[in-house]
């Protein structure tokens, strides 16, 4: 184990460090310092749902103090539920680093079986296949001190050392904010047989939900607010009394509104390149249980009572974030995915429901135009090195390296777009046939 210095202070600076474990596989640190205080510092995996919902209030204690959105995962009657249900073959593991029986720096997430095929830009080359066991950390679940340097590093290395006894191959961070200290000292570990070579930088769009639809427009130059409200004219003249958009949050909605995503995710582009919106029994349970719960929120746009358009999330502690969208491609030039999104803007701000819109990650034109805040953050793999491990690190080092001058070749070339678009034309034909 590393070196660790908690403190800049001169007369802190540790003198003697002294490292136990007991029967249970939780770690020990005894730190002494120059000012002779003594401090302990205890490293524990928690791997049962009762023992985790011990640390239910620490957690919503430690979430309010951190400008990260707080997530459904998060909610420790949300992965009961999940463990219940069987809705996954996972199990949950909590980390969570003391310094004198406080609890200083948690992880939750959970450790599941994947198999993983590497991709080049849109393609994954399927004939090669790993099955291997992952701790996957939920979207910023780290909580706690994170950001201080000293107890990052110190979490950190004791975080490895009992990962290897969990039998892990590696450990995905699934978001991170980017500029702490926590993300810092992740960054730094340069052995590629330890963190990946190219970790996954992305812009998080969120929009302050705005006192009205009215107040986000003026917002926009005279351009884009004029096209925005063009938008809005165009098909509510065109389908006069004969538009709705309906709102979903009840259990006893969620099969209808699941028949209606079906039938506009059928002739999505989405649909057609095998992603987005799936409804499986798994799927439809979890809805209702958030249904129940209060954090599930869908929005319908309906033409000549035909559903096109789709937004379905959670809106969990004031926090609305998108996780399915769509549209039929055959209304495509009305526009009906971006009038949707007007019109969520504007139920969410009469309704007052939440404070902020997550509009996720990616390039999409849409989510930097309806944004104010775009965050950098990161997702990040990180390997425990092991004989069974090498030739999975470096086929997945060798990929990850590729994908990232394949797309920046395509950017400089200015092919990126077309590609895209040829796929979108792909994608609008096999939904036509």
């Amino acid at each position: 184990m590393e070196d660790i210095t908690l403190y800049k202070d001169p007369e802190s600076e540790i003198i003697s460090v002294s490292e136990s474990e007991d029967d249970k596989n939780n770690s020990f640190i005894s730190l002494q310092t120059k000012s002779n205080t003594q401090m302990q510092y205890t490293f524990k995996c928690i791997r049962t749902l009762e023992d985790i919902g011990n640390f239910k209030d620490t957690l919503l204690q430690m979430a309010k103090n951190r400008d990260e959105p707080n997530m459904v995962q998060h909610n420790i009657e949300y992965l009961k539920f999940q463990v219940s249900q069987g809705a996954s073959n996972s199990r949950p593991l909590l980390c969570v680093l003391y310094e004198n029986d406080f609890p200083v720096i948690i992880t939750l997430g959970e450790i599941e079986t994947v198999e993983m095929s590497p991709s080049i830009t849109y393609f994954k080359l399927r004939m090669i296949k790993f099955r291997k066991i992952c701790y996957h950390i939920y979207p910023f679940a780290v909580f706690g001190k994170y950001d201080s340097p000293g107890y990052s590093k110190l979490f950190i290395n004791m975080f490895f050392e009992n990962l290897r006894k969990e039998n892990i191959d590696y450990i995905f961070f699934n978001l991170l904010r980017g500029k702490t200290a926590f993300s810092s000292d992740l960054l730094n570990i340069k052995n590629p047989l330890i963190r990946e070579v190219v970790p996954n930088y992305e812009k998080h769009f969120i929009l302050k939900v705005p006192e009205s639809l009215e107040s986000f427009l003026a917002t926009k130059d005279s351009k884009n607010r004029y096209t925005l409200k063009k938008v809005i004219k165009k098909l509510e003249s065109e389908y006069k009394g004969k538009h709705s958009v309906r709102v979903f949050e009840k259990e006893e909605e969620v099969e209808k509104c699941f028949e209606d995503i079906e039938i506009i995710a059928k002739k999505s582009q989405l649909r057609a390149i095998n992603v987005g919106f799936k409804p499986t029994e798994d799927e439809l349970k979890e809805k209702k249980w958030l249904a129940k719960n209060g954090y599930f929120r869908t929005y319908i746009l309906y033409l000549n009572d035909l559903p096109v358009s789709y937004m379905s999330g959670t809106n969990y502690e004031r926090h609305f974030l998108i996780e399915f969208l769509g549209f039929d491609l055959t209304y495509e030039k009305m526009r009906v995915g971006r009038y949707l999104q007007l019109k969520l803007i504007e139920d969410i701000a009469q309704a007052k429901c939440a404070d902020f819109i997550d509009f996720g990650f990616g390039g999409d034109s849409y989510k930097k135009e309806m944004s104010t805040t775009r965050e950098d953050e990161i997702r990040l793999k990180t390997y425990l090195p092991k004989s069974s491990n090498i030739v999975f690190i470096i086929t997945i080092s060798l990929s990850s390296i590729i994908n990232r001058w394949t797309r920046k070749l395509l950017k400089k070339t200015q092919l990126y777009e077309k590609v895209r678009k040829l796929i979108r034309l792909m994608s609008l034909k096999k939904v036509r046939s």
